[in-house]
């Protein structure tokens, strides 16, 4: 057998729109009209339903996300900036080491034209250009990038060396018998 319903009013099966009492085992003689919502009531039970979230709530969470947006920024920014400036540096670096090349390849050409000569004297002019000015008044302008400083020659005709700065501070070198590579033709690495 089930368990009956605990006492209280509810609908009356028997007389639509009324109420009856039941006593917990039985109905008892006890009826009342059916409540009504009142007007104000309706409005209230109809109008939009609250999400539960109140406006502070809702401009802490965006003002977090702003932040979070800002703290993904900032990582970012620590990782890209750094590989940014390596690139930069390796950029400066090959520019001076393929000037190195060209100087290097320009003094050896000259001293196949003017072989009694000896090394030519060497001037960098404030737009990078290099002038190399030969015994017999003989002389080339060379273009340079305007980051790369001329740092020195050394030697004879026989065996000469050149060497530049990159912008970086990176030392690159031409050598008459080894070719470019990194140095300062044996004159320490300190040039700065």
């Amino acid at each position: 057998m089930g368990q009956a319903a605990p006492a209280g009013w509810y609908a009356d099966p028997s007389a639509p729109g009324t109420v009856r009492y039941w006593d917990g085992g039985a109905w008892t003689e006890h009826v009342a009209p059916a409540p009504t919502l009142a007007p104000a009531a309706v409005a209230v039970a109809t109008g939009a339903p609250r999400t539960g979230m109140t406006t502070g709530a809702r401009v802490l969470i965006v003002l977090g996300i702003i932040v979070a947006g800002f703290v993904v920024i900032g990582i970012l920014a620590a990782i890209s900036i750094p590989i940014f400036m390596n690139q930069q540096h390796k950029a400066s670096d090959a520019e001076a080491q393929a000037a190195a090349a060209k100087l290097g390849v320009a003094i050896a050409s000259g001293l196949v034209e003017n072989p009694s000569g000896g090394l030519p004297q060497l001037s960098q002019a404030a737009d990078g250009t290099v002038t190399l000015s030969y015994d017999g008044g003989w002389s080339e302008t060379l273009e340079l990038p305007t980051d790369v400083t001329l740092g020195g020659a050394s030697g004879d005709a026989v065996g000469f060396c050149v060497f530049v700065l990159s912008s970086a501070g990176s030392g690159f070198q031409y050598d008459a018998t080894s070719g470019a590579s990194p140095g300062t033709c044996g004159q320490g690495e300190d040039l700065s």
